[in-house]
């Protein structure tokens, strides 16, 4: 009896027992000439920017859209795998010469950005609508597909 109140208890707490599962998300410098090595399986883009930035000694700024999941096995320079990684975001990098590959540059920080909005946006006057402001030339006496949307301030 003892022994099948052990297999029970077995079969019930091993399932429950955490497993050693690969890490979401590595990278690895493999080489100047190679770059370096990013895994992501089922990671959310934010953690992925943070291990990159930790393992490549980058300064982040991420206030970009952080829950997309990525999964990617991309072997490129780093700038090179970044673009890859955001593409369509709004990233700006800021590059060094690399201290350890000569003639290479390394990521110094990396800003990646709210994506922009499809409002439109203000209108922008015209050079010709710029000039009647400034010469006092009111709407009225402009044609109608060159009058100002908004009159000039008094």
């Amino acid at each position: 009896m003892a022994t099948i109140v052990r297999a029970l208890l077995l079969a019930v707490l091993l399932p429950a027992a955490p497993t050693s599962a690969a890490p979401p998300v590595t990278v690895e410098r493999i080489g100047c000439k190679e770059g370096v090595r990013l895994v992501a399986h089922g990671a959310p883009l934010s953690q992925v920017m943070e291990t990159l930035s930790r393992e490549l000694g980058f300064t982040l700024k991420f206030q970009g859209e952080g829950s997309r999941v990525v999964d990617t096995e991309l072997t490129r320079q780093p700038a090179a795998l970044l673009r890859k990684l955001l593409e369509g975001d709004n990233v700006v990098v800021d590059e060094v010469p690399d201290r350890h590959c000569p003639g290479r540059q390394a990521l110094a920080r990396v800003w990646v950005l709210p994506r922009g909005e499809d409002a439109p946006r203000p209108h922008e006057p015209t050079p010709q609508e710029l000039y009647r402001r400034a010469h006092g030339m009111t709407n009225e006496s402009a044609p109608p597909e060159a009058r100002d949307p908004v009159p000039p301030a008094r």
